[in-house]
């Protein structure tokens, strides 16, 4: 599921934690709302590439697609 889709999907206080902790560690219970709302939990598209897998950072492309979003841009898919 792409982002757009997924991102929908959230509480908008998750959303507005992930817009002010953009680029930071995802923990729980978060991390599993985010999952339950369609992005892929160990997926290189949605999470970091990582050698530890408790690693929860997201991607660089989706801390991008937040940034776009919270500077009022349309984000690219």
């Amino acid at each position: 599921m792409d982002i757009a889709s997924w991102w929908l999907r959230l509480a908008t206080e998750d959303q507005q934690y992930l817009i002010a902790n953009n680029g930071d560690e995802v923990l729980e219970p978060l991390r599993s709302r985010v999952v339950a709302a369609g992005a892929v939990s160990g997926s290189p598209l949605w999470w970091s590439i990582s050698d530890d897998p408790s690693d929860s950072t997201l991607a660089d492309a989706v801390t991008d697609w937040i940034e776009a979003v919270a500077n009022g841009e349309t984000p690219m898919p």
